[in-house]
């Protein structure tokens, strides 16, 4: 992993929690408390949304699928949003070419901005930051629902940053199909006197990530088609965790376009309706299975060899976060 800025080693942690690490047992102290889980009531929301019981997935079993996921993939889109004690907000996008194995983005904080690299293979390897192992870290999958074809967990996770005394916790959301996975995280640091995260000594960052990744497809549709699933999502300005349909469609007499929905979004926070209930982005631009509107609040790839799937992430009406769907 090459990292440019020490803002910039927060970034690929969500991946690396997410997919590694030991699983349900009882932390060490060194490693900090688990937080709570974002869904408490998973029948509640089953409702909510017009989901289905899950199939019965132990942690371990989630975390070998998105492991699994992971390894076969070669590509990987992201989003974060973050504000450290007041400092400017952070915007953050992250994208693997499809089939480099590598990836490249910018960092923009305020007027500034800085670039960051690192490989797929640092989503299921061990994680490390400038050389300093991440190891001590305990994660806790479990399954929610399945809904539209979808199967959906939440993660929580915590730990120490390598030798400091710089700890995190996360709460992530999110699903998978055969060929990809999203999800939606939120990610806590304090950072006491850490000199691997100057910029963060004795300060606390908030973060919101989105990421969708896996097997990308590397071309376009050459037939009508829609592709039905879930898109999550956490809203900016008070963290609430949002569900509800996505449906892509593509018409082949507009080959180099497809229209994007999201519907029936629901708040999981206040078991109701969201603020915002639907978004649409018509003739979203689309080239060699890639796709993103022209001010980049949606972005998403094509998956698997014959574009079974569809995911990425958005940013737009307040919420973060990431979709996928399947035909």
């Amino acid at each position: 992993m090459t990292l440019l800025r020490p803002m910039a080693a927060i970034l690929p942690m969500a991946l690396l929690v997410a997919c590694g690490g030991s699983g349900g047992a009882a932390l060490a102290p060194e490693t900090g408390t688990l937080p709570t889980r974002l869904i408490e009531g998973r029948d509640q929301v089953i409702d909510l949304v017009g989901g289905a019981a899950p199939p019965d997935l132990n942690s371990e079993q989630i975390r070998e699928r998105l492991t699994s996921i992971a390894k076969a993939g070669d590509s990987l889109l992201l989003n974060a949003f973050a504000d450290a004690n007041g400092m400017v907000e952070i915007t953050t996008t992250v994208n693997c070419p499809p089939g480099s194995g590598r990836c490249t983005g910018t960092v923009n904080q305020g007027t500034s901005s800085f670039q960051v690299e690192y490989s797929l293979d640092d989503i299921v390897g061990s994680p490390s930051i400038n050389g300093v192992s991440l190891a001590r870290h305990s994660n806790e999958h479990s399954v929610v629902m399945t809904d539209r074809g979808v199967t959906l967990a939440q993660l929580i996770a915590a730990g120490r940053h390598g030798d400091t005394n710089g700890l995190y916790q996360y709460q992530g959301y999110g699903g998978w199909l055969e060929h990809s996975a999203f999800t939606v995280q939120f990610h806590k640091s304090t950072n006491a006197g850490d000199a691997e995260f100057p910029v963060l000594s004795d300060s606390e960052l908030s973060l919101l990530i989105a990421h969708s990744f896996g097997k990308a497809s590397a071309k376009n549709p050459t037939a009508t088609a829609t592709w039905s699933g879930v898109m999550v999502g956490a809203t900016k300005n008070d963290g609430h965790v949002v569900h509800g349909d996505a449906t892509i469609e593509f018409i082949v007499d507009v080959p180099n376009a497809l229209d994007v929905t999201f519907d029936n979004i629901k708040n999981f926070s206040t078991n109701a309706d969201a603020a915002t209930t639907t978004m649409t982005w018509p003739s979203v631009r689309l080239e060699d299975g890639v796709f993103a509107d022209a001010n980049d609040t949606i972005r998403g790839n094509f998956y698997g060899d014959s574009l079974e799937e569809v995911g990425g992430i958005f940013d737009r009406d307040n919420i973060i976060g990431a979709f996928g769907a399947a035909q």
